[in-house]
């Protein structure tokens, strides 16, 4: 008999099973190229950055090496990531998420100044990832801030009560 068959009871290996698990991330999906899976070589024209089916353009690469020099903040002994990975990543939210570079930066600064999300957000996929939830928090965070303080009234002019001019 063949492998997917159990060789004794409780034994459930399954090729197919396996052969059909996915990791989703772009470090292994084929999200990272828009050529088919068998042309990965090619070289893309605007890319600033590419390392194999990785790439980036140079604006890519500029938030990638920003957002590292954030991780340095939190992470001095942080070891260099791989760039063209990191660009991708980058690229993919841009093109397959619609966020912009500035956006990406934002709410990456934020994640990294955070007490809880700083040691959990340190590279682009893992903000990718975890986005929505980033942002929930930080407008959680900024609705607090903002409740609290009071509103200015700029029609008020108590304060000038008792000044003689």
């Amino acid at each position: 008999m063949g492998d997917c068959y159990p060789s004794k009871q409780g034994d459930t290996k399954d090729t197919n099973t396996k052969e059909k698990r996915k990791d989703y991330s772009s470090e292994n999906s084929g999200e990272s190229s828009d050529q088919p899976e068998n042309d990965l070589s090619v070289v893309k024209p605007d890319a600033a950055i590419q390392s194999g089916s990785k790439w980036g353009t140079a604006e890519d690469l500029t938030a990638a090496e920003w957002m590292f020099d954030m991780v340095k903040t939190i992470a001095p002994s942080a070891r260099k990531p791989n760039f063209a990975g990191w660009a991708n990543d980058i690229r993919l939210m841009r093109e397959r998420d619609g966020r912009n570079h500035r956006d990406m930066c934002v709410l990456f600064r934020w994640a990294c100044q955070d007490n809880f999300w700083s040691g959990n957000v340190l590279s682009p996929a893992k903000l990718r990832d975890k986005w929505t939830q980033l942002e929930i928090n930080r407008n959680k965070q900024q609705a607090v801030v903002t409740a609290s303080k009071p509103k200015l009234d700029l029609t008020n002019t108590d304060w000038i009560y008792g000044v003689d001019l």
